[in-house]
Order: C-alpha cells, then sequence, then structure tokens
C-alpha cells in the first residue's frame, strides 16, 4: 500500500540519519503530511470521513523507590465521526503497569468502548468490553531521538458476537525535539492491528484490521503536562462492508503525569 511504503521509508531514514537539523525535520514533517493528504482521498474504492479524537491520559508512578515501580493510567477518549455529525465513541481505559527496566514495562488494563452512534451504520448503542496485555518499551537514543514501541494484545466481549475477539496491535512511535529547550517536539507514529480469529459470518474476520498513521507536534507545558495535535490517517479494512474506509482524523490530546 503506497501510504504504508511512504511512512516505513520514511521511518527508515529518521533512525538512520540522527543528526539531521531541525529544519529538515520540518520539511519531513511538511512533506509526510502533504502525502497523507493527497493519498487517502485518492483511494476512490474507499469511504472517507472526517473525525475527531480527543484523548485525556492521566498517569501516576506509585513506589518510586521500588526496584519495579508501579505505574498507574486511565485514558478517557471522545471520538466525533461521520465528518464531525456524529458522537460515534467513547473510550475509558484504565490499566496497571510495573517497570521490570528502565526502559521496559508490563501492563495488565481493562477497556470500556461502546459505539454510541453510527448514522453510516445504522447502529446505535452497542456495547463491547475488552482486557489487555501490554509490553512497552520507551528509550531515547543519541540524546534526542525517543522511540516508543507497544505490544498489546486485546480479548474483546462485543455485543452480538457468538465468541470472544483476539486483536493484536503494535504501536511504534518516534519523537525529535524541535528546539534546544526541547519543549517542543515532532511526532511519527504507525499502529497495526490484526484479527487472530472471526468471531461470525457477518462479525470479526481473521486478518487484517486496520493501520493508523500519524503525524503531528507535541508541546510541554509544564513538567507534568504536555499536549499533542495533529493528523491521523486510518485505514480499516472491512471484510463485510463495501467499500473499505479511509479516515482522516484531527487528534488533539492532553498527557498528565500526576
Amino acid at each position: 500500500m503506497t501510504v504504508k511504503k511512504s511512512f516505513l521509508n520514511s521511518l527508515c531514514s529518521l533512525s538512520m540519519r540522527y543528526a539531521f537539523t531541525h529544519r529538515t525535520a520540518r520539511q519531513l514533517l511538511v512533506w509526510l503530511a502533504f502525502s497523507l493528504l493527497v493519498a487517502g482521498p485518492s483511494a476512490h474504492a474507499a469511504e472517507n470521513e472526517l473525525a475527531l479524537w480527543v484523548p485525556v491520559t492521566l498517569e501516576k508512578k506509585m513506589l518510586k523507590s521500588s526496584k519495579h515501580p508501579v505505574r498507574l493510567m486511565l485514558e478517557v477518549t471522545p471520538r466525533q465521526a461521520d465528518d464531525l455529525t456524529n458522537f460515534e465513541q467513547l473510550i475509558i481505559r484504565p490499566a496497571v503497569g510495573v517497570q521490570l527496566t528502565k526502559s521496559i514495562s508490563v501492563w495488565q488494563g481493562y477497556a470500556w468502548t461502546p459505539l454510541l452512534f453510527n448514522n453510516r451504520q445504522q447502529t446505535t448503542f452497542n456495547d463491547e468490553h475488552r482486557l489487555y496485555q501490554q509490553l512497552l518499551f520507551e528509550k531515547t537514543f543519541f540524546k534526542k531521538l525517543g522511540v516508543t514501541n507497544r505490544w498489546r494484545f486485546e480479548e474483546r466481549f462485543i455485543e452480538g458476537e457468538g465468541e470472544v475477539a483476539l486483536r493484536s496491535r503494535n504501536l511504534t512511535r518516534l519523537s525529535w525535539p524541535l528546539d534546544a529547550q526541547k519543549k517542543w517536539a515532532a511526532i511519527l507514529s504507525n499502529e497495526t492491528f490484526f484479527n487472530w480469529n472471526t468471531t461470525s459470518r457477518d462479525g470479526i474476520q481473521r486478518g487484517f484490521d486496520q493501520d493508523r498513521i500519524f503525524v503531528g507536534i507535541n508541546r510541554e507545558l509544564n513538567p507534568h503536562v504536555n499536549a499533542e495535535a495533529g493528523y491521523m490517517l486510518r485505514i480499516w479494512n472491512r471484510p463485510n462492508a463495501t467499500p473499505d474506509k479511509f479516515s482522516h482524523i484531527i487528534l488533539v490530546g492532553v498527557n498528565v503525569n500526576l
């Protein structure tokens, strides 16, 4: 897929040429954003929509003096969809993590992710509960390049499905400071989703589910709070619907470390 290939090439270039200038970083962001905006709508076989996601994440570290500190996390994300006409989904996602090393932590979480309303699919409230396990890697290379890799496995209990849907998702995220004080940072990320089973003939189907490509800017407001804004392209495979779906998402989020 053209969008995915362009994104992977950008990641390789970023990781190998870590000494590029701030000017080059800005040029890369402009080029990638332009290519995503052009490539998404050009896929005539896919349905396109404009959406707005506003994630708010709270995190607190407990037992800081311990060899393996405990991390508590809560994410709340309202999602507006269908060209911003419908409040489609609300995600409430708490989790507990244990820091194994300076860079690696393991997590157990729960998520309530009901589909509230989606006019195009003619559905109203559809409930979903999830349990998930997560392995998180976080490290800074060359004193500037922030690398995060998050592998998550979900057990999805979806209203109307015959059995538990199993899904894995892998996120790779890069950040690069844009000023000497490291208050501003450029963000590139990609997350791929894969369904491991088929729940019913007209339900979840085994195979590729979706891919999310994000380009944006992060701003540190103070030592405990940072804000992030950018553009996300979600490529959503829908084997039981024609056509597939391209979501052009405006993402504005806040992260708070208590």
